[in-house]
């Protein structure tokens, strides 16, 4: 073997080692399978598909596996690992934006943590998501399921996408307390706000417009002068008393369920932290 080719050989080696260095440092990492659902090829699939999703939604997108959720819910798993992990888009908040996608084997549920602009995107539709994942997940095709979670999420966000960006993202890029406290102030709109599509303010003047040709024409019209008291029968008119005496009290008690295994939803939140999401047994 010529010095050239040892050379050649040698800089390959190097190029390798540098490159899977780069390629596998814990900022990048995206996929923690630490219950052992996936393949190193499907993990690396997932990894860079939720890094492309990442960088094209300005979001964190994790996947996370777990058969050891240490006595914790589903929701508490998933919420100490971002804290912990410092997971989210922007650097310098407390309320970053990620989408945590976790396949708890442990309370055998699978939940979606939301923080941060990622509850515009997808409050409302986490729901859909988990449904599709946990018909996966019965069949054990995990893989599956991971596809599917970064298909539909992209869907989803894509079709908001745009409008928060010219409608809210400079003013979520200044804003400093958390999500439920920007929706507040910025996304959620008045009771009238649906006035600005001039359809409805249409059918707002066509019924308007109806109500008032009734009345005219009601008010038009010639007055009866017959009343009741024309046909009735003063010396017929008879009063009768009635009256109710009490009886008896009947106490009816029912034992209400707190049983919660269908999973839960909706938002919570704590200091300036806040998050939605839910999550679907299987």
């Amino acid at each position: 073997m010529t010095v050239k080719i040892k050379k050649f050989l040698l800089l390959v080696i190097l190029v390798i080692c540098f490159c899977t260095i780069c390629g596998f440092d814990d900022d990048d990492k995206k996929v923690y399978d630490t219950a052992g659902l996936l393949s190193e090829e499907q993990e690396r699939e997932l990894e860079l598909e939720c890094i492309r999703l990442g960088e094209k939604y300005k979001t964190e997108i994790i996947i996370l596996t777990t058969d050891d959720a240490g006595y914790m819910t589903s929701e508490e798993y998933a919420e100490r690992f971002v804290i912990q992990n410092d997971i989210g888009y922007e650097e310098n908040r407390m309320d970053k934006s990620c989408i945590l996608y976790l396949i708890d084997m442990d309370n055998r549920e699978v939940y979606m943590y939301l923080g941060g602009i990622t509850q515009y995107y997808l409050d409302s539709k986490w729901d859909g998501i988990t449904d599709t994942s946990v018909s996966y997940l019965s069949e054990g095709d995990y893989y599956e399921a991971c596809t599917r979670f970064l298909s539909d999420t992209d869907r989803y966000i894509d079709k908001k996408y745009d409008q928060f960006e010219k409608k809210y993202r400079s003013k979520w890029n200044d804003f400093y307390g958390n999500y439920d406290e920007f929706e507040k102030e910025y996304i959620q709109e008045p009771f009238w706000a649906f006035l600005k599509n001039p359809l409805w303010c249409l059918l707002i003047a066509a019924g308007i417009s109806a109500i008032s040709v009734s009345i005219m024409t009601y008010s038009s019209k010639s007055k009866m002068t017959a009343n009741g008291n024309t046909y009735m029968d003063k010396n017929a008119f008879r009063y009768h008393r009635k009256s109710d005496h009490f009886i008896r009290t009947t106490t009816t008690k029912y034992k209400i369920s707190s049983d919660s295994s269908g999973g839960g939803s909706g938002r919570s939140g704590g200091g300036s932290r806040s998050h939605g999401g839910g999550g679907k047994r299987f």
